[in-house]
């Protein structure tokens, strides 16, 4: 096990040779946390005003898996969402302006990829665990053998929540269920990192394998978030 973080560990004899070299990027293993994270990237106002805004306009359409685009609801089951241009420029401006603590603390320059997307989770939505810029490969026997590059210009994935995960809804904009886990992260005792959405956080990790994660099944309300992710240039 190493170092990933100065709380997290990861599995290197797992996973280094699984993972192709020009993959394999890590940020600086002195942080804390292995994540940007700035918890009042929008205040819970306009967070509730643009979920209001995505599911006013009646538009949801399953979101799709893998490079065929296939809808494989086993996989995920998600809703495609609109955001109108307002609430888009919004999140846009906003992310423009992080920009330079997000490139600071992953050491690199970004650039966005133009790929800025609004899913929503429903009562048994969720999505199993997956790397953001890569697929895996099996053998015969269903033994994980490596990850094969699928999207390899995503370097940094960044989300924003704009509804919380809760136990128990208490009011608007609340779902049970949700979370959010990376199964490879783990704490001194073996533990997977779990983040639980709150609305306003936004978090950026970097899209490869070491950092696979997923969304756990919602059990009640509806989950909200955007996502878009950065490339890096020299």
């Amino acid at each position: 096990m190493k170092h990933i973080s100065r709380n997290l560990y990861y599995d290197d004899q797992f996973l280094d040779d699984k993972i192709p070299e020009e993959l394999r990027y890590l940020p600086d293993p002195g942080h804390e946390y292995p994540f940007f994270i700035a918890p009042d990237f929008m205040s819970v106002p306009e967070c509730d005003a643009l979920v209001e805004d995505v599911l006013s306009n009646g538009y949801r359409k399953p979101a799709t898996v893998g490079t065929e685009s296939q809808i494989r609801k086993s996989i995920r089951k998600t809703d495609f969402l609109l955001p109108s241009p307002e609430f888009r420029s919004l999140y846009v401006d906003r992310s423009q302006r992080i920009k330079p603590e997000v490139e600071e603390f992953f050491g690199m320059r970004l650039v966005e990829t133009g790929e800025t997307q609004t899913y929503g989770y429903p009562v048994s939505g969720h999505y199993l665990l997956h790397a953001d810029d890569s697929v895996r490969q099996y053998d015969a026997d269903g033994n994980l053998t490596h990850w094969k590059p699928s999207n390899p210009k995503r370097k940094i994935t960044c989300l924003l929540f704009l509804t919380d995960s809760v136990m128990e809804i208490s009011g608007p904009n609340q779902c049970v269920g949700g979370n959010l886990s990376f199964d490879f992260l783990l704490d001194e005792e073996g533990n997977p990192f779990i983040v639980e959405p709150r609305k306003g956080t936004y978090i950026c990790f970097p899209s490869n394998p070491y950092f696979s994660h997923r969304v756990h099944e919602i059990y009640e309300g509806y989950r909200v978030v955007i996502t878009n992710w950065y490339t890096s240039v020299p």
